[in-house]
């Protein structure tokens, strides 16, 4: 029961499913962190098109409407915002967002992407 070819077997099994899931850029573990990675940046374009197109339609744009928009909690909008707020693409206005020259370059190169 316990042969050494057996034990061998499974130690290798092991470790071929070790090596699978940590494998860098292909591996189950790099797919999820891409997978996040991706949602965060859509998150942020979403909320740059929605700004911009505030702007363009000159209307308020707020912590809500970003919330309602995207469908996603008003928390969530608050940490968005301060993303976005951090990297320097909008500058809070006293009720509304605007946004900052490089994040008005930013939602008009996805905008365009966007298109094609």
């Amino acid at each position: 029961m316990n042969s050494p070819v057996i034990m061998l077997i499974i130690f290798s099994i092991l470790l071929a499913l070790i090596i699978w899931f940590f494998w860098p850029d292909k591996g189950i573990y790099a797919l999820i962190k891409k997978g996040k990675r991706n949602s965060k940046r859509i998150l942020i374009e979403d909320a740059l098109k929605h700004i911009y197109d505030c702007e363009s339609k000159r209307q308020s744009c707020s912590l809500n409407s970003i919330a309602g928009n995207m469908s996603i909690t008003s928390n969530a909008a608050a940490n968005l915002v301060a993303k976005l707020h951090s990297m320097d693409l909008i500058e809070k206005g006293t009720d509304n967002l605007i946004l900052s020259s490089q994040g008005r370059s930013y939602a008009l190169r996805v905008i365009r992407v966007h298109r094609l």
